[in-house]
Formats: structure tokens, C-alpha cells, sequence
């Protein structure tokens, strides 16, 4: 069996210790390898950055000293550390074409969490990788506080579809993560009859025929979606589903429950009411307190 191949993005010397620890406890280490890569900007913020606070940059790019420590701890660790590439230029271009181009499994990548208004006008690396880079991603964002011990197992809350989205997850989780400490809890969240019916049309409906028929088929794509990872000796330790907004009601569950991951499906990028609104896994990794692995 191929091993995953695994890209960790690292930027910020005094973050870059998360990301890669992050990644670590998460994956099977003995099926995986690991290449970092650091891209240095080359544009218009870097130089001005350099001109208007230089002792600012120069304690920055110092700092980077510390991507040594990084790489003496992948290569005495138990997982096959492949090196460290250095490259100049646009990072999220330079990130997607080298996933590309290196056909990588996994790409890691840190979030600054930007505002849309952020996004909209300066971009997001983050945003651009999780919608272009030819792979799945795991997103650690700032706010994350991984205090994970490396021997113990870790939850993961599963958002779940009745898209090839989250079938395909289903399947390919297993290549991502360590089976054999992870426990998954599936959650199908239905979105509310009231928003998708219009009040003058309940009057020729049953609504709670309605909504116990949208059980049932929650019920259905959960046991699926169960059977599927379970086929992958992942454990599942929990399913069920809930009535609301897909994003916010993961990410409270993810909060109330405590979990130490979220996993969720990349819906196609060709929806351009997607491109408008933003996707779920979009909403769920910008406001996430856990990382965010997005398949």
C-alpha cells in the first residue's frame, strides 16, 4: 500500500510548531510522509513590511531558525520525513501547483481567519487552497489549542450528506488519520421544513409526515455512511442527527461535545451559489475552534 503523501505549509516560525504537531497527532504515521514547505512572499505587504518596520521583519525571518527544530523532530520521529522545500514567490499559487504537480494526498495549511471583506479584497491563502489544491486539506487555525498526548485516542464529529460528497469521505478517511486511535461521531443536520416550504403551501401538506420522512432518510445516510468507515476498521462511536443550519450546528456540537477534529466533505466549486454564499465546510473551518479536515 502506497504511503499518504503529506504537504505541511508553514509561515510563522512560532505557529509553524501547532501545525506540524497537529498533523502528526492525527495521522497514521506509519502509512504517511511528510514534506514542509515554506514560501516566502514576494509582493507589495512583504516589501513594505521591510521598509516601514524593519527590525519587525528581521526578528520575523529570524525566527524562521526554528523550522530546524521543526525538521530534527520529523526526522527522529516515527513517520518518513521527506525534507523541507524553500520557495519564493505567491504562496497559494506556489502551494496548489506543487500539490499538483507532486500529486500529494494531504495538504496542511494554518488559517489567519480572515473577514470576508478580508478575503474578498487582499485573498486568502487558506481560502484558495481549499478551493483549488488538487487534495484534501486539514486546516489549523489560529484560535486551535491542541493539547493532544500522541498515545491517546482522538475524536473526530463527522458532517454527513446525502451528497457523493460524504460517501467519498467516507471511503477515503481512512487515509487521513490514525484508525486505530480515532473515534468518529456522525451528525447529519437537516436544514428546518419552514425554510424550504413556503407558509402558504401548508395547508396541502402533511408536516409531520414531512419531517418524520426526513428522519428517515437522515437515519438511512447515517448507517451508510457507518457501514462505509466501519468497513475501514474506523470506529464509530456515535450517529444521529439534528434539525438546523449545517455550519453552526457542527461547530456547536463540536464545542459542546468537546471534539478534537472536524471532518467534513468539499462540495464541488462550480456552484456558484456556493461561490456567493459560501460552502459548509467553508463556514465550518473559518469559524472552527479545532482543526478541519476537509475531503
Amino acid at each position: 500500500m502506497a504511503k499518504t503523501k503529506i504537504l505541511i505549509a508553514i509561515d510563522e516560525p512560532a505557529w509553524a510548531k501547532t501545525i506540524v504537531q497537529t498533523a502528526y497527532n492525527l495521522i497514521d504515521r506509519k502509512n504517511s510522509e511528510i514534506t514542509l514547505l515554506n514560501v516566502v512572499e514576494t509582493n507589495i505587504a512583504e516589501e513594505n513590511l521591510f521598509y516601514s518596520e524593519p527590525e519587525k521583519f528581521i526578528k520575523h525571518e529570524a525566527g524562521k531558525s526554528d523550522f530546524a527544530l521543526l525538521e530534527y523532530f520529523l526526522e527522529n520521529s516515527d513517520v518518513d520525513y521527506k525534507g523541507f522545500i524553500y520557495k519564493e514567490g505567491n504562496a497559494a499559487e506556489t502551494i496548489i501547483k506543487i500539490v499538483e504537480n507532486e500529486k500529494y494526498d494531504l495538504t496542511v495549511v494554518g488559517s489567519h481567519n480572515k473577514s470576508a471583506l478580508e478575503r474578498i479584497f487582499l485573498g486568502s491563502v487558506t481560502h484558495k487552497i481549499t478551493r483549488y489544491a488538487k487534495s484534501s486539506v486539514l486546516v489549523i487555525n489560529n484560535r486551535c489549542n491542541i493539547e493532544i498526548d500522541s498515545l491517546k485516542p482522538f475524536s473526530i464529529i463527522m458532517g454527513v450528506d446525502i451528497s457523493q460528497d460524504s460517501f467519498y469521505m467516507a471511503e477515503n478517511l481512512w487515509k487521513f488519520i490514525d484508525i486505530n486511535r480515532a473515534q468518529v461521531t456522525l451528525l447529519n443536520v437537516t436544514v428546518p421544513p419552514s425554510l424550504v416550504i413556503p407558509p402558504d403551501a401548508y395547508i396541502y401538506m402533511n408536516l409531520e409526515e414531512i419531517i418524520k420522512e426526513a428522519a428517515i432518510v437522515s437515519e438511512n445516510i447515517l448507517e451508510n455512511v457507518s457501514n462505509k468507515l466501519k468497513d475501514s476498521k474506523i470506529n464509530v462511536v456515535k450517529k444521529y442527527h439534528l434539525v438546523g443550519d449545517a455550519a453552526s450546528t457542527i461547530l456547536d456540537e463540536a464545542d459542546a461535545i468537546n471534539h478534537n477534529f472536524i471532518a467534513v466533505g468539499s462540495h464541488s466549486s462550480g456552484d456558484i451559489s456556493r461561490w456567493l454564499l459560501g460552502s459548509v465546510s467553508t463556514k465550518v473551518y473559518e469559524h472552527a475552534r479545532q482543526p478541519v479536515l476537509i475531503i
